[in-house]
């Protein structure tokens, strides 16, 4: 059965427990301060100010989100802004051009708050892999490095030779790398996923 089949299907699983105040507060306090705000014009201070009047039931209305399965649209809706890459200000290429999506501050926290509880299921039912770095707290890019060192070294070491293959942003290979890698690819009969 395809995952697009398997989404409509009803879920059996017991209610997420409610988000405590607690839990709404770290988030909303994590905000930054100067961020720019979303469509609606609120800031994250304004969040702020608010949470702290009336803690229960901004509680109370994430709870309601989350118990109905409900993210509204207009949580939903960015403000895109088209900012220019520093360094490249002269430019005429359209590349130097970087967008931006300004999301509305209450869609902001809670998107954080169903990230943090996905996350803690997917640590708690051990579901996420061991070598998984990207997007994990307490992990970085450095973590992975050393752990492909540690992979490469003996082999090097023994005079061998390793093929590493690591795509981490497409643009920039395909614009001044991807036929080289292909070529390379090829005349090294790498295996034919490496080349598509």
């Amino acid at each position: 059965m395809t995952i697009r089949k398997q989404t409509k299907l009803p879920i059996y699983t017991t209610d997420d427990k409610e988000f405590t105040e607690e839990e709404v507060r770290q988030v909303i306090e994590s905000l930054q301060p100067k961020k720019a705000p979303g469509p609606n014009g609120i800031t994250n201070e304004i969040v702020k100010l608010v949470f702290k009047m009336i803690p229960i039931t901004m509680t109370a209305i994430y709870n309601a989100c989350l118990r109905t399965g409900c993210f509204t649209e207009n949580w939903k809706i960015a403000k895109i802004l088209s900012t220019v890459k520093s360094g490249r200000e002269n430019s005429a290429n359209m590349s130097k051009y970087r967008p931006i999506s300004l999301l509305n501050t209450e869609g902001k926290v809670l998107g954080k708050l169903l990230s943090k509880r996905i996350i803690n299921h997917l640590y708690k039912t051990e579901y996420l892999n061991e070598h998984q770095y990207g997007f994990t707290p307490q992990k970085s890019t450095v973590d992975a490095a050393m752990e492909a060192k540690q992979h490469i070294e003996p082999h090097l070491e023994r005079g061998g030779v390793v093929f590493w293959s690591v795509w981490m942003y497409m643009e920039p290979l395909t614009r001044h790398g991807g036929r080289r890698y292909y070529k390379g690819c090829v005349k090294q009969t790498a295996p034919e996923n490496f080349t598509t």
